[in-house]
């Protein structure tokens, strides 16, 4: 399995989408108000990991414990039938 040595956060193109939060698999992104990210070019907007944890409200968490514990947890089969057309 392929495993990624580096991650880069490029503010300066992020739209705010919240996408890249939804599919994180152990909820270390968390969008918020919090735009204290500047630059004065498009080269000074991409962080990498080392740089992301310098920032002033920087918390390191446990990527086993999740902000939303039942997440993709089985909650039993549903009622009716499922149409994927």
């Amino acid at each position: 399995m392929y495993k990624r040595q580096q991650y880069n956060l490029h503010i300066g193109q992020c739209i705010y989408c919240r996408l890249c939060e939804e599919v994180c698999p152990v909820d270390a992104i968390l969008l918020t108000q919090n735009f204290e990210f500047t630059g004065d070019t498009k080269h000074d907007l991409v962080y990498n990991k080392e740089q992301l944890k310098a920032v002033p409200w920087y918390k390191d968490i446990d990527p086993l414990e999740s902000r939303e514990p039942d997440r993709g947890a089985w909650i039993g089969e549903g009622d009716g039938e499922v149409d994927y057309q």
